[in-house]
């Protein structure tokens, strides 16, 4: 008859197996960890930028390039559909820069997760070139970066009418209030402005980065910055999109840029 160990020790055997473990590095701990922000229903990543005459430049800079890649990533190991847009004066003048499905093929997690970086590399690399052609092509002076809203949440419905949208905007916000500049001069002016404008509802993320931070380098006052931020975390909010965010710079959460 096989003895039984004392469940105290029993436990600390497999305490002690576990604690033995190696971490999980590499490709598989970045999968691994994206893996576990998926969402339950299909996701639909839509980021935005802004190629208006004041924020405009030649090629993708370091933070549209960090977006882009944190996105790609999270959206190749979600299994979801990603799509990049270069805009300017109206949402009429929307460029489509990249979308497509994007999935990573493999038996094992592992396999799936190494096929990362060249997915992302793919992403970055027609995203690129897309964008140089479009910024010749349709760099112009106004933005109306809210009305990307309702393009963004227009995806999402194409996806899947569940779709979780994850949604990134980067402008330097500018333009979008220009004609009422004369009018706010406080935060509660902006978030007044905010209020009168229509939004869609936003069924996940978004953010709003690059605010205040114009293409030629010229400085933008630190108190029209707070208005911005003001101005855009009202929008954000009535999206209902959770979470949400408005900043001057975007966080890279994958740490390349190559």
């Amino acid at each position: 008859m096989r003895r039984l160990l004392p469940a105290a020790l029993a436990s600390s055997i497999v305490l002690l197996a576990t604690a033995c473990l190696p971490e999980p590095s590499g490709p598989l701990a970045e999968g691994s960890a994206l893996e576990k922000t998926c969402p339950k229903t299909p996701l639909a990543s839509s980021m935005h930028v802004d190629i208006s005459g004041t924020f405009a430049s030649e090629s993708l800079g370091t933070e549209a390039r960090a977006a882009l890649m944190d996105m790609a990533a999270r959206t190749a190991v979600c299994n979801g559909t990603l799509r990049v847009s270069a805009f300017s004066g109206t949402s009429a003048q929307t460029i489509t820069l990249f979308d497509e499905r994007l999935s990573l093929p493999g038996a094992t997690g592992n396999a799936r997760y190494r096929r990362i970086d060249e997915t992302v590399e793919h992403v970055v690399t027609a995203t690129t070139r897309a964008y140089a052609r479009a910024v010749k092509k349709d760099s112009v002076g106004g933005t109306d970066v809210v009305g990307q809203l309702r393009l963004a949440a227009e995806l999402g419905q194409q996806v899947a009418p569940n779709a979780t949208l994850d949604v990134v905007v980067l402008t330097d916000g500018l333009q979008s209030v220009a004609r009422q500049s004369t009018k706010i001069k406080s935060t509660q002016q902006a978030t007044k402005f905010a209020d009168e404008l229509p939004v869609p509802r936003i069924w996940g993320s978004l953010v709003f980065a690059g605010l205040g931070n114009r293409s030629d380098g010229s400085v933008v006052s630190s108190a029209t910055v707070e208005l911005l931020k003001s101005f855009y975390a009202r929008i954000c909010q009535r999206t209902g999109a959770d979470p949400c965010a408005a900043v001057t710079s975007y966080q890279a959460k994958t740490g390349a840029d190559s």
